[in-house]
């Protein structure tokens, strides 16, 4: 059974943010969450360049477009470029015409500076969402091999 779909995030010492996908994604297993790259984007100091890495995408369906759209319009929304060199072969003309139908501007959600109060919240609950996640993790494997 292949992978489930992964997003993992990894900061530079260069003010850059490697996104790594891995597994397979398809729409039927569910869209992992972007909470963390929102959450590493409104981080200070801000990064410069956003990196994606898909080495390790076993297989994919439009779903890959659909969260790297978001991520791109965030970046985009950030002032933060993008590198898309990492991306599978054929990704970036699905994604440039993703990103070329227009969105009706009553759906977007702005995304502006957040406080101080906001970043700690939006740090502690990232914090939880992922040690809850791996504790999941841990024990699925524990009871695999019962």
């Amino acid at each position: 059974m292949p992978q489930p779909n992964d997003i993992s995030l990894t900061r530079t010492k260069d003010t850059a943010l490697t996104i790594k996908l891995s597994g397979a994604w398809r729409f039927q297993r569910g869209l992992p969450s972007i909470f963390g790259v929102e959450r590493q984007l409104a981080c200070q100091p801000r990064f410069q360049r956003v990196i994606f890495d898909a080495r390790d995408l076993t297989e994919c369906d439009g779903s890959v477009v659909t969260v790297l759209a978001k991520v791109s319009d965030l970046c985009r929304r950030c002032g933060i470029a993008i590198d898309r060199d990492g991306f599978p072969e054929g990704l970036c003309p699905l994604l440039d015409l993703a990103e070329a139908v227009p969105e009706i501007e009553e759906t977007r959600k702005e995304v502006g500076h957040f406080s101080i109060v906001d970043r700690i919240g939006i740090q502690t609950y990232g914090s939880a969402h992922y040690i809850v996640n791996r504790h999941a993790l841990n024990l699925r494997k524990k009871l695999a091999a019962l």
